[in-house]
């Protein structure tokens, strides 16, 4: 059977947060202080929206194909045509695979599955979407022991622990570079 590697990176959902949605402390109560509050770390939370599948968006979806070279296709301008190309792969291998990444199953998986039924595309029917599917191997989950949720690691530390080179970048800096313009590091 292949393996699928995949990786995707997410940006914030497209418009920003409104500064009264924002949760300030329960102990402030002058409400010029929550106001300030609100204003201040609207921006953060419009951020932290990049981690929630429902409000987020898919920048880009990178992909191997057991040892095929890695391929990675821009997909915020054009959902169904990324997803086009990673289903594409797929077929042309003759089958769906085992679907490997790096929190994988915690997180790609989800945005991938939530966003491909959102607009219909093909691929929804076969990604898998139970945390524990015998389809997917996450490798967060299988080096981290028998309580991987308390022994959360990194991929680049996973890949440091291997000696293996680091050649990606953490995810938190999508955005900036995103905002930056710099849409080819993104």
């Amino acid at each position: 059977m292949s393996v699928l590697f995949i990786d995707i990176e997410t940006l914030p959902q497209a418009e920003p947060v409104d500064p009264s949605e924002v949760d300030a402390p329960a102990n402030y109560k002058d409400p010029e202080k929550i106001a300030a509050y609100q204003r201040e770390h609207a921006a953060e939370a419009w951020a932290k929206t990049a981690l929630k599948p429902l409000s987020g968006q898919i920048a880009c979806i990178a992909w191997a194909l057991d040892d095929a070279p890695v391929r990675s296709v821009w997909a915020l301008d054009n959902l169904g045509a990324a997803l086009d190309a990673v289903a594409d792969d797929l077929d042309a291998a003759g089958g769906w695979p085992l679907w490997c990444g790096h929190n994988v199953a915690g997180f790609d998986l989800v945005y991938l599955k939530l966003h491909a039924l959102r607009i219909k595309h093909r691929i929804a029917s076969v990604i898998p979407y139970a945390k524990w599917d015998k389809r997917v191997i996450d490798t967060m989950d299988l080096f981290g022991g028998p309580n991987p949720a308390a022994n959360k690691m990194g991929q680049a530390a996973l890949a440091r622990f291997f000696g293996l080179p680091v050649t990606t970048r953490p995810g938190s800096e999508v955005l900036p570079l995103y905002l930056a313009g710099d849409t080819d590091r993104a």
